[in-house]
């Protein structure tokens, strides 16, 4: 009886220690598969294995325990898969985990009866594991899962699921577009994580920061997983600096300033890990958190959303520098200096930083401005500027600070920030860059050299000059014939010197222009300086020449182009005479006669001209030849003395005439039988000016004197002056001659002595009255 009751006892506590890793075993199991149905649908002996092993490794025993799981598991999923069918339920899933456990129960009393009271001690512990598992959320169960999930693989095992489906097709099914959310897939729990963090935790208002999602694909199933989207809301007072950029991919938009949306994201076992990252800063001080929504319900399984940052207030900005960009030396000068600060919801206080001025500048006389508080060192003579525990009460943005400036010699001076400003405390610098030009009092003098441009033909497009200053400074060209040449407006650094100026050539024509170069503070305006070129009309051709009377007929032939043609010149070789038309395609040239001449004609174009046409063959023209009489003319012949009317024989006359063709002969004679009395030649104005000695054996009476020649259009010109010769005054008579017997003298000259005689007698007559005394009357 005893002995039954033993046996009995024996049995039960061997059952009871059964029941232990029965519990223990189911309580496992839900934890491990609560996450996805999919962890459900396992077959019931992987979950048993893993308990079984963690029951071998929390006992006492230590080996003899992790063996007898590990039989025990074995056993388990042997009974299992003789036992799972396609159609298999969760109930049946229960059923055969229950037997598993039994199975693995009887293993271990049959292997060591210490086993099995190890079993029983572990199953307490295993008990409170499981247990803790269930509080450690979706991250351990997934880790459990995958193990289970390993050790599938490495047997080489389908792993079945609850519809009969392999565990990637099941995944396959997993992920499916949400409506409204175009590539937008759910994602399963045991798929993707999301994480948020700043990164660092804190940071100064203003300062750029961090912002950091990443996207961790768990890797149940070798594979992929495709369009995974998010979004998340920067709180307010977070405010993003550019684009998001991402690893992997996706697509990434920020919308209204605060909303980061991301879809489109791939992860796979390959490439598990996937980062977003942005620039951002505060603009309030205070802890910020992060939020996250999901696409459509997706799951997205260890989401670590509760990383905080912490922005502080922001340190008061130092900013400014010269109070202008250029002063003459000893004229006022300052440095203008800024401490602001966003939001100033707070006091600050210790505020300090020490300013280095360029070489050549100091602290000048005058008293410095500080509305900042604390010190500021500026005293005259130094170079350097320094505040000492500067202040910005509560609701104060910002003060100022104003120090006088002195300078040693002209120049550039730089204020560079980054080197410029030390020992900053509770300021951050701000000064980049601040320059001021110190002009001296007298500016230097300045000349242009401008070389002188050669002439181009019509139908060149442009040309280049590029005029220089002594200064260095860019100079500046302006056309004063802007229809003949443009230059484009110059801007300072827009060519290069090599290259110089552009002028456009719009027609032919003489192009002038200008060189000027303005000065500046350090030099004094160049005087400017003009050079003119010509853009040459093409040349005509034919040119013909005809000898006449002092003229010369030429004729040509127009170039194939006319445009900007102003007129011909036809020029005589040798020289000086010309005829210039405006359109016309023939001219006459005043000619000495007997010269033999050539000519060539240039096209004209304003003051520029083409190259010459010609030379026309060798022709002579003649003098003209008096007619029989005199020509009927309305034209005045003149003297040096003016219009005379007599003239005596041997008298020297010098006669002037107008208006003939210049460079031409005109013939002088004496009517009224012809004779020709000398020749002249017109001047360039068609005038001549001829001394003339009247001929001793010219008949006493009226004369016609003419001067015969060509006008400028080739014509006959004569010009006519009467004239009266009488006869010249008696010679003294000589002494009289002994009587020969010959009759005295008769004639007119004889009268003329009896006149003489006359008048003699009767002015003595007269003197002799007025010489005798009158009588007085008594």
């Amino acid at each position: 009886m005893s002995s039954c009751v033993l046996r009995r006892s024996g049995r039960r506590a061997r059952w009871a220690t059964a029941g232990a890793l029965l519990a223990a075993a189911l309580v496992a199991g839900p934890g491990l598969a609560a996450p996805t149905a999919f962890a459900a649908e396992r077959p019931a002996g992987d979950g048993v294995q893993r308990h079984s092993e963690q029951q071998g490794k929390q006992g006492k025993e230590g080996k003899q325990g992790k063996q007898g799981g590990k039989k025990a598991g074995r056993a388990a999923d042997k009974t299992a898969a003789g036992k799972t069918v396609a159609d298999t339920r969760a109930a049946d899933n229960k059923a055969a985990d229950t037997r598993a456990a039994d199975n693995k129960a009887a293993d271990t009393r049959a292997a060591d009866n210490k086993a099995a009271d190890s079993n029983g001690v572990d199953s307490k512990g295993a008990d409170k594991k499981a247990a803790d598992s269930k509080s450690v959320g979706r991250k351990g169960a997934d880790v459990s899962v995958k193990q289970g999930v390993d050790a599938d693989d490495q047997a080489g095992k389908a792993r079945p699921g609850g519809d009969g489906t392999s565990g990637t097709d099941k995944a396959a099914k997993q992920t499916a577009t949400v409506a409204g959310r175009p590539g937008v897939a759910e994602i399963n729990t045991n798929y993707a994580a999301l994480t948020a963090v700043y990164e660092p935790a804190t940071a100064k208002v203003g300062q750029t920061f961090k912002w950091k999602a990443t996207l961790t694909y768990d890797g149940l199933i070798p594979g992929s997983t495709d369009g995974v989207g998010f979004w998340i809301d920067l709180p307010t007072g977070i405010v993003p600096e550019g684009p998001t950029t991402t690893s992997c991919g996706a697509t990434v938009t920020i919308v209204d300033g605060y909303q980061v949306q991301v879809s489109q994201a791939i992860l796979s076992n390959i490439v598990p890990i996937c980062t977003f990252t942005a620039d951002v800063h505060a603009t309030e001080p205070g802890t910020y958190g992060v939020s996250a929504h999901l696409w459509n319900g997706s799951n997205l399984s260890g989401s670590t959303l509760g990383a905080t940052m912490t922005a502080t207030p922001a340190d008061a900005t130092l900013t400014g520098g010269f109070s202008g960009v250029s002063v003459v030396s000893g004229n006022p000068a300052a440095l203008s200096l800024a401490l602001d600060r966003m939001p100033s919801t707070d006091a600050k206080s210790g505020m300090a930083f020490t300013l280095a001025l360029p070489t050549g500048v100091t602290v000048g006389s005058g008293a410095p401005v500080n509305e900042c508080g604390g010190t500021l060192t500026a005293t005259a003579g130094q170079s350097s500027v320094s505040l000492a525990s500067g202040e910005l009460p509560i609701g104060v943005a910002g003060c100022t600070m104003t120090v006088p400036l002195a300078f040693a010699t002209p120049g550039l001076k730089t204020i560079a920030g980054a080197d410029a400003v030390t020992g900053l405390s509770n300021v951050t610098n701000g000064i980049v860059t601040s320059t001021i030009d110190v002009y001296p009092a007298i500016p230097d003098p300045q000349t242009i050299t401008f070389a002188q441009p050669a002439d181009v033909a019509a139908g060149t497009a442009s040309v280049s000059v590029n005029p220089t200053a002594s200064s260095g400074l860019w100079v500046t060209v302006t056309s004063g014939t802007t229809d003949v040449c443009t230059v484009a407006p110059d801007v300072e650094g827009h060519r290069p010197e090599t290259l110089g100026t552009p002028v456009m050539l719009l027609k032919p024509g003489v192009c002038t222009l200008t060189a000027n170069q303005a000065g500046n503070g350090y030099f004094a305006a160049a005087p400017a300086v003009a050079r003119s070129f010509s853009v040459t009309p093409p040349a005509p051709s034919g040119v013909s020449a005809t000898a006449a009377d002092s003229s010369i007929a030429v004729t040509w032939l127009a170039p194939q182009s006319t445009t900007g043609i102003t007129g011909y010149k036809a020029i005589a070789n040798p020289g000086p005479a010309t005829c210039t038309t405006t359109g016309a395609l023939t001219c006459i040239l005043g000619a000495t006669a007997g010269t033999t001449y050539t000519v060539t004609v240039v096209a004209l174009a304003g003051e520029a001209q083409s190259e010459p046409a010609g030379p026309s063959s060798a022709v002579t023209p003649a003098a003209p030849v008096p007619p029989a009489t005199p020509p009927s003319t309305n034209l005045t012949l003149t003297t040096d003395q003016g219009q005379i009317s007599q003239a005596e024989p041997g008298q020297a006359i010098t006669f002037v005439g107008t208006g003939f063709a210049a460079y031409s002969t005109v013939v002088i004679s004496m009517y009224s039988a012809p004779q020709v009395l000398g020749t002249a030649v017109t001047d360039g104005a068609g005038n001549f000016s001829k001394p003339i000695t009247i001929p001793t054996d010219l008949a006493f009476g009226a004369h016609t004197a003419l001067a015969q020649g060509v006008a400028p259009d080739g014509t006959t010109r004569s010009m006519a002056l009467a004239l009266t010769v009488a006869a010249s005054a008696p010679a003294p008579a000589p002494a009289p001659a002994p009587s020969t017997g010959n009759l005295a003298v008769t004639g007119a000259a004889v009268t003329q002595q009896v006149l003489v005689g006359l008048a003699l007698a009767i002015a003595g007559s007269g003197l002799f009255r007025l010489g005798r005394p009158r009588r007085r009357i008594a």
